[in-house]
């Protein structure tokens, strides 16, 4: 499958969580990325690094990857439309199932 269903649910999400600050402002919108991923069952951690944050989910969000990888690519699509800021998935099911998106900030 080439990620079309996943990425058009992810675009029909994205208007739900659509912060309201403003474009210089992206980490308040990272910010919203953490509280987004725990409304959809993630408990993720932020690493800042070259105006990129990467936040890695665990718990349930990172249980979904296992048997629907292409869960990353819905989510990846809903966090680039929700922030305005380009969003690149790098989930993973090995060693353990992890959930990963790098948010690129612009800062750095």
């Amino acid at each position: 499958m080439d990620g079309r269903i996943e990425r058009t649910v992810g675009h029909r999400l994205a208007p739900s969580y659509r912060p309201v600050v403003p474009p210089e402002q992206p980490q308040k919108r990272v910010e919203r990325a953490i509280s987004v991923l725990r409304q959809l069952g993630g408990f993720c951690k932020s690493e800042e690094h070259d105006g990129k944050i990467t936040l890695r989910c665990f718990e349930s969000l990172g249980l979904v990857v296992a048997g629907h990888p292409e869960a990353c690519r819905l989510v990846e699509t809903l966090l680039a439309d929700a922030l305005g800021l380009p969003v690149q998935q790098r989930c993973q099911t090995e060693p353990a199932p992890q959930c990963s998106f790098e948010i690129e900030t612009g800062a750095g």
